[in-house]
């Protein structure tokens, strides 16, 4: 019986060391991130079974500096590979009509077939996929380990013996600073790489720890937001969306492209000055729930006196 007893007593402090060891998913901006294992063909960060990465390869600059080039096998043996969601979140860009058909100079390279899928302010990209799944598409909301698409090799150059730079692969890459009026996110939006503030170490060995959410908070809706106190050069910007962390603000003449983004604030309206007689104006609002943003509300017209 004590045998017995000391055996259960090994076991379960056996458990608890794996458990210790279980990396925890982890989104940082002042030291390594941890997501999930992005390959759905039984293998995992810890096993590996046949998956090589390349780090910091010289072909990475700028934001891409930390993006891992993942192959299996030698050549094309991974074309086909099914993919899943390394973290959760809402898809932002997606790319899938691009040939599989490779070109004969391996210095012609993008990002080919792609899927961007951003979580509060950081972004995790998928790159040279040969499908993207029916279940991506801009605005969808994808959990971890949802699928994503399939190993390719869209838009790189011509196969490099011995090379991942030009023969079937998964380019990963994790941004931050993926913020609301930035930049980075509207590059991201196009498919674009983002500014090179946005680079950011990460590993793709989380096993636990990943959020229920997927990162999205819901827009304000059009009889959420009003304008009031309109003159001939202002008008403020209303919105009755509560116990959100904050604002964030933009404005356009109707008819132009550009919007002009405003600093974003605790309180739920905002004046605007400067604005010309006599012309008609739109607004939107965003709202920042904990550290997730929505997306844009419905634009709101007005015409300052």
């Amino acid at each position: 019986m004590k045998k017995k007893l000391l055996l259960i007593l090994f076991l379960i402090s056996t458990l608890s060391f794996v458990d210790a060891l279980a990396t925890q998913f982890a989104l940082t901006e002042s030291g390594t991130c941890h997501i999930g294992w992005p390959f759905a063909d039984g293998s995992s960060y810890a096993s590996k079974n046949g998956w090589n990465v390349v780090s910091g390869s010289a072909f990475h600059t700028g934001a891409d500096q930390y993006a891992d080039d993942w192959n299996w096998g030698s050549g094309n043996a991974d074309l086909g590979k099914p993919l899943i969601a390394v973290m959760p979140g809402e898809v932002i860009y997606v790319q899938k009509n691009v040939s599989n058909a490779q070109k004969s100079n391996c210095n012609s390279t993008n990002f080919g077939n792609q899927v961007i899928i951003r979580y509060g302010t950081y972004a995790v990209r998928y790159a040279h996929l040969q499908y993207v799944s029916a279940n991506i598409y801009v605005g969808a909301t994808v959990a971890v380990g949802a699928n994503i698409g399939t190993v390719g090799h869209s838009g790189l150059g011509g196969i490099c013996v011995g090379s991942t730079c030009c023969t079937a692969h998964l380019h990963l890459v994790l941004y931050m600073n993926i913020d609301n009026n930035s930049t980075a996110l509207n590059n991201l939006n196009t498919g674009a790489l983002p500014p090179s503030t946005c680079k950011v170490p990460f590993y793709s060995d989380a096993t636990s720890g990943f959020p229920s959410n997927t990162g999205t908070c819901n827009p304000p809706t059009t009889t959420q937001t009003s304008v009031t106190n309109i003159s001939t050069t202002s008008a403020k910007f209303n919105c009755t969306v509560s116990g959100v962390a904050e604002y964030d603000w933009q404005y356009r003449k109707q008819g132009v492209s550009t919007w002009t983004g405003v600093t974003a604030t605790a309180t739920n309206n905002k004046t605007i000055t400067g604005l010309l007689s006599n012309t008609n104006y739109e607004f939107q609002v965003a709202v920042k729930c904990g550290t997730t943003y929505s997306n844009w509300s419905p634009s709101k017209a007005f015409k300052t006196l």
